[in-house]
């Protein structure tokens, strides 16, 4: 757009002029001259913080330039347009151009005569009609007239003026008011009075239209309405004596009001005015059309000649351009498209066909025709017409070229071709500028969202179909398509060499064409033709970048780099390298391999005298035969020129197979995918050249072979003396190194070869040079040490000579069976992979060959059964040490220490040294158990490192060991591991290993259940009539004492050895260790309710000796009296307990055991409210007849007297003696026993007595609970209490006195 005047291609926005917040003119050009109208302000300016602020809002909605922003639609009014402004900024003065040109002087007279002066009507300084317009006499249009409607006259005019608020004084203030409404009234008379003009000679003045500019006011203040009430009524004042309207001309900003205010303030000012500075251009556009239809008025001089004129057509496009102008104000781009087209065709065909070439107007008139088009094809992009807009300007590029060629110099000049490259330019800024929205980049909506997101490179789009609502009549070619600008770019660019190369070629004889550009020898001498290319390829590479085309942005990087190289040698050569190695990077992916050749040759060039390493990089990548030979070239890495700088530094070149075409090829294979630990593998690598024939030898200094995994490292180094004749016509040659390598250690000052061989690696020299086409096989084998997996990772290639320091990295790779390729040694472009032929793997899958040599001396390939012929698994050495246990307990029970008894049995030949390693798995994380060793005599052993040491083992020697370790405190799962790790003393560095493992599950030892029920108390209950002097009197800590009812309660533990079971079960042999002694037991209380006092009648139980060996449960009785603190509480409650019990393992072993303690929570006991109960007691009599006492106790907690029915039901399986059916009474807290002699008729068998207690009152029946010792009294839910009745033998004495409830 720089080849225009800017007015010229300036998009049209309706001008804001804020006047009164500075004293300086911001951005406003001057308009001072003859005949101005100055209009000027005696207030000073507004100066303060808000009025800042205020200024900073206003301008940043400034909307100026090639395109000032598409606007969206009226919040307010949907129909109308946005209100975009072209806001300039002023101090008080502002001057007004001249609408009348001033009048020439008059001549002097030759001859007295008596006639007076000519009259003369003057026009418009800018009008071809007016002598100082500088398109009089006969010019059709000038930038300068859209300057006066862009930056000098305005459409709205807002005066800034401050309150005065500085004190309350009301005279002042009055006062203040009164300048700024005198101020206001003389700024609405300057802008809406008739300017009054003469016509010279006429003597009378002539009235013109008054200026239609809006006058709009912003008054601001110091303080606001709240602060100062008197500010409204003052405001209100102002607004009636300037006859202004509140917030549609006068609009009010106080102060204070922040940043956010402001913006909606200075956006509520635009909406208000934005139609009035519409109606200001439609004004104008209707005087238009009013001079247009009045016929073409005189010039104020006469013409020489009357072929001088401008013709009515010229008048006619004036009109027409103007219209344009107006409309474009106006936001209406389909009418500016009207105007614009027919004074575009009018000029093409009356004015630009009867204009000679070589005159000043034609070049004035084709640079009109070109702002016409550009404002045309703005126009249509503004409406969204795309291919519409593309065939207009291509449309300007064919009329421009027909006219050049018929009237013109010819389109074959460097003129036109300069032209050309600043249309394109000037079509891509346009597209720059507007920045349209059919270009941004929308990636994929979320289905639960309305609104696109924004995403760079996705779904981007590089051109604009058709419009689908237009119509056209003939095909439309894919140039028609509206593209990015970056098209346009490159297209400019090569115009642009285009017209380098039209400058280079010219002759005087030939014609030139200067329109935009320069005479021929100030375009030979004065322009910079590479620094216009190179500037065009930037804006077009950043564009196609930003559109994610990436092959053309490295296009574009190359033709930048050529152009730079070719404008000379003030060039930052090391930006250009850097640039280029990126560009062959990228060539080298896409497999571009011409185009990545010659950036190769230019990083030669361009590195000559720079970058050594870029130019090893690039010869060394140019030995392949991928590549055309260059001719007179010398393909020599070991003599590359310029490598070396005198007095530089030796370049050192670090280069992987991928980042280059590769010339070479390597890779390496396994003999046999297993072997075991001290076993010799051999192993094959192959290297083959596909270098230019011709070329050099290449000799390397060294080559380091890597492993993954436990192998050393291999370093072969180049021995000058052992350097093989030149291969033959096979192109093969075989190097055997099996049983040369040697080991070498690594000094701590020298790097390390390889992170997988911390300590050594393994060297050998041998002949390391590579010809032509030459694969060489080098043969290698390695003494396996340790065992694991291992996998050949990659060799590095070394040439460290004089000149420069390479290495060079290859990914290894299986050498293919059957592979064909045109390299000749299966590589392809930057990957080195192979290509085999279909069907040619090994029997196991692989696809790997090695290398034979057959009975006439040559080599063949024979496959290699293996699926990664690269890897190998390397197996331990078989092991021939033994671990066998000794009297394991298992299961190992909770809370104990486990004794791990083994031995250690060398098998070997020889002898060895051991170490032993014990892994216990199943433990909760950070719970693992101590380990602790001990020796034969139970001595514990100093805890080592890492391996408990066993020393030396001789052959057929057993060595004992054992450790202990503690169990979990809950039962789990563990596995035990025991490793054993040993050398043979004649092989140190191959270690062996055997492991042994024992799961050794840690279960609980004994299964508990329980019984909790009730016993009948001894003793006698206190009365309730009696006073009990207990009751005032305390313990020795000073607590009252417990004065509540007294009740026994009885907890019965089950134990059962859970092991003893299990084997009981299954009908197995007893194992040594499974029976179980228990030695004592506790019975602790941990938590009682509120009110309650317990205290455990059997003390603790040691030394008791119950052993646990069958499944019969043991029985551990605790009775417990639990007193209420209080009669009155009633409440139910609980109890919770913990039992210990102190148990060893019974062993066949003359030592005794280690004693363990079990502590086992027994679940909360329930202890019931005192509500009434009966007991019943069942007892043998002591003398015959041996019948059986059942005694019944009815209980009475409560503070009632109860009444109760007893009645004794018969029974076929006894009799007794006693009360059939009695009532009975019962004091408040009070228990009565009763008893009945049964007789039992049946022998080994329950009974069911049942006697019915029914309370008489509340007629409810109390159950009877069996209160009994357990096996001598169950309880049936169903039939009630049951007593066991046992046999008697003839001695009186009683067979099974305790039988379980069936």
């Amino acid at each position: 757009m720089d080849a225009y005047p800017h007015h010229y291609v300036e998009h049209n926005t309706p001008l804001l002029v804020l006047s009164g917040l500075r004293n300086s003119t911001l951005d406003f050009p001057p308009a001072a001259g003859p005949g101005s109208a100055c209009i000027s302000c005696p207030v000073p300016p507004v100066d303060t913080p808000l009025a800042n602020t205020l200024l900073r809002c206003f301008l940043a909605t400034n909307a100026s330039g090639v395109w000032s922003g598409k606007p969206g639609r009226n919040l307010a009014n949907s129909r109308g347009p946005n209100p975009v402004f072209r806001v300039k900024a002023i101090g008080r003065d502002f001057v007004l151009p001249t609408r009348k040109a001033n009048p020439p002087e008059p001549a002097l007279p030759t001859s007295p005569t008596l006639e007076g002066p000519a009259v003369r009507t003057l026009h418009s300084p800018l009008s071809p009609l007016s002598p100082q317009s500088p398109i009089f006499p006969d010019g059709v249009m000038t930038h300068l007239w859209m300057r006066k409607h862009q930056d000098l006259i305005p459409s709205v005019f807002i005066p800034c003026f401050e309150l005065y608020t500085e004190t309350p004084d009301s005279n002042m203030q009055m006062q203040k008011d009164n300048e700024l409404i005198k101020a206001i009234n003389d700024l609405k008379k300057q802008f809406g009075t008739s300017m009054s003009t003469n016509v010279v000679g006429s003597g009378s003045p002539t009235e013109t239209n008054a200026r239609r500019t809006k006058v709009a006011v912003i008054i601001l203040a110091e303080k606001s309405v709240l602060h100062s009430p008197e500010i409204d009524e003052r405001l209100g004042v102002i607004r009636r004596s300037t006859n202004l309207e509140i917030n549609t001309t006068l609009f009010f900003l106080p102060s204070p009001s922040t940043t956010i205010e402001i913006q909606s303030f200075v956006r509520n000012i635009q909406l208000r005015l934005f139609g009035s500075a519409l109606e200001y251009y439609r004004d104008l556009s209707k005087h238009c059309r009013r001079k247009r239809k009045n016929p073409i008025p005189l010039p104020t001089v006469p013409p020489t000649a009357a072929s001088a004129t401008l013709s009515d057509a010229g008048w006619g496009i004036r009109y027409e351009v103007k219209l344009g102008i107006f409309a474009e104000f106006r936001q209406e781009m389909d009418t500016a498209v009207r105007s614009y087209e027919i004074a575009y065709e009018s000029l093409i065909q009356d004015i630009m066909s009867t204009t000679n070439s070589w005159s000043g107007r034609w070049s004035e008139t084709r640079l009109l025709a070109d702002i016409l088009s550009i404002r045309i094809v703005r126009c249509l992009l503004w409406l969204e017409s795309w291919t519409a807009a593309v065939r207009r300007w291509e449309y300007h590029v064919i009329k421009m070229r027909d006219l050049i060629d018929a009237r013109g110099k010819g389109s074959q000049t460097y003129g036109f071709a300069a032209w050309m490259s600043t249309w394109n330019r000037v079509f891509a800024d346009l597209l720059q500028s507007a920045n349209l929205h059919v270009f941004a980049p929308i990636a994929p909506s979320s289905p639960n969202t309305l609104i696109p997101s924004v995403a760079p490179n996705s779904n981007m789009q590089i051109y604009i179909p058709p419009e689908k609502n237009v119509q056209y009549p003939e095909r439309i070619s894919p140039r028609e398509h509206l593209h990015h600008p970056g098209f346009y770019y490159l297209s400019a660019a090569n115009y642009a060499a285009d017209r380098h190369a039209r400058v280079l070629k010219y002759t005087e004889s030939e014609p030139f064409d200067d329109y935009l550009c320069s005479s021929p020898g100030d375009e030979l001498t004065k322009v910079d033709h590479y620094g216009i290319q190179i500037n065009l390829f930037e804006l077009a590479k950043k564009e196609f970048l930003a559109k994610g085309q990436k092959r053309m942005g490295d296009m574009m990087s190359h033709n930048i780099a050529r152009l730079k190289m070719e404008r000379g040698s003030d060039i930052d050569w090391a930006e250009t390298s850097g640039q280029l190695k990126v560009l062959a990077q990228g060539y080298r992916q896409e497999k571009w391999i011409p185009l990545l050749e010659e950036v190769l040759w230019r990083i030669v060039e361009c590195t000559k005298d720079g970058d050594g390493a870029q130019q090893v990089a690039a010869e060394l990548e140019l030995l392949s035969s991928k590549f055309l030979k260059k001719q007179g070239w010398t393909y020599d890495l070991m003599n590359c020129f310029g490598a070396r700088r005198s007095g530089g530094i030796r370049p050192v070149v670090a280069l992987r197979e991928e980042d280059v075409i590769p010339f070479l090829s390597a890779s390496y294979t396994f003999k046999n995918p297993n072997a075991c630990v001290g076993d010799a593998i051999v192993s094959q690598l192959v290297m083959s050249s596909n270098a230019h024939k011709d070329s050099a030898p290449v000799v390397w200094s060294s080559i380091k072979i890597t492993f993954e995994g436990s192998l050393k490292t291999i370093m072969l180094t180049h021995d000058t003396s052992a350097v093989l004749p030149a291969p033959g016509s096979s192109n093969i040659r075989y190097v055997d190194l099996k049983g040369r390598l040697q080991d070498h250690a690594v000094n701590h000052d020298d790097l390390q070869p390889s992170p997988t061989s911390p300590k050594s690696f393994l060297t050998a020299p041998t002949d390391l040079s590579l010809y032509p086409g030459e694969t060489k096989i080098i043969e290698l084998s390695t003494i396996l040490r340790e065992a694991g997996e291992a996998k050949a990772m990659a060799a590095v290639f070394e040439i460290n000579i004089d000149e420069y320091e390479l290495e060079y990295l290859v990914v290894l790779q299986q050498d293919d069976e059957g592979w064909t390729d045109e390299l000749g040694i299966g590589g392809s472009l930057g990957s080195g992979s192979r290509k085999r032929s279909r069907g040619e793997v090994t029997p196991s899958g692989g696809n790997a060959a090695w290398w034979i040599k057959d009975r006439a001396g040559g080599f063949r390939k024979k496959p290699v059964r293996s699926e990664e012929p690269t890897a190998l698994k390397i197996l331990p050495k078989p092991p021939k040490m033994e671990i066998k246990f000794d009297n394991l307990n298992i299961p190992a029970f909770v809370n104990e220490t486990v004794d791990v008894r083994f031995e250690i049995c060398n098998d070997e030949e020889e002898e060895a040294e051991a170490s032993l390693n014990v892994m216990i798995s199943g433990y909760p994380e950070n719970q693992e158990p101590v380990i602790t060793w001990l020796s034969p005599n139970s001595q514990i052993l100093p805890a080592a490192p890492s391996l408990h040491p066993l020393g030396k083992i001789p052959a057929a020697a057993r060595v004992p060991s054992r450790f202990t370790f503690p169990t979990n405190s809950q039962p789990i799962d563990t596995v035990v591991e025991i490793t054993v790790h040993y050398n043979l003393l004649s092989d140190p560095e191959t270690p062996i290993a055997k492991s042994l493992s024992m799961n050794i599950p840690i279960v609980s030892p004994f299964s508990l259940g329980h019984d909790w029920a009730p016993r009948v108390h001894p003793d006698k209950w206190p009365s309730y009539f009696d006073t009990n002097e207990d009751l005032f009197t305390t313990d020795e800590e000073r607590r009252p004492k417990p004065m509540g009812l007294t009740q026994r309660w009885c907890l019965t533990a089950l134990l059962t050895n859970l092991e003893a079971e299990q084997e009981t079960v299954e009908g197995m042999e007893q194992r040594d260790g499974t029976a179980i002694v228990v030695d004592g037991w506790e019975l602790q209380v941990t938590n009682i309710g509120d009110g309650l006092q317990c205290k455990p009648l059997q003390p603790v139980s040691e030394g008791l000796g119950i052993i646990m060996d069958t499944f019969k449960a043991a029985e551990l009785s605790f009775p417990l009296d639990i007193q209420r603190m209080s009669f009155e509480d009633r409440r139910s409650s609980f109890l919770e307990t913990t039992l210990y019990i102190k148990w060893r393992r019974k062993t066949s072993l003359d030592q005794r055991s280690a004693l363990n303690t079990t502590k086992i929570a027994i679940p909360r006991l329930p202890i019931y409210g005192s509500e009434p109960r009966v007991l019943a007691v069942a007892k043998r009599a002591p003398i015959p007849p041996y019948h059986i006492h059942l005694e019944y106790s009815v209980e009475n907690p409560t503070n009632y007297f109860l009444t109760f029915n007893l009645v004794m039901e018969a029974n076929e399986a006894f009799a007794f003696s006693g009360p059939k059916q009695s009532a009975l009474q019962l004091a408040p807290l009070s228990k009565v026993d009763i008893r009945y002699h049964i007789w039992p008729f049946v022998r080994n068998a329950w009974i069911r007595p049942v006697l019915r207690v029914e309370d008489r009152y509340f007629n409810k029946t109390l159950a009877c609970i069996p209160a009994g010792t357990r096996g001598t009294m169950a309880m049936d839910k169903e039939k009630g209490v049951g007593v066991w009745v046992g046999g008697w033998d003839e001695g009186g004495r009683e067979e099974g006195d305790r039988k379980e409830q069936d």
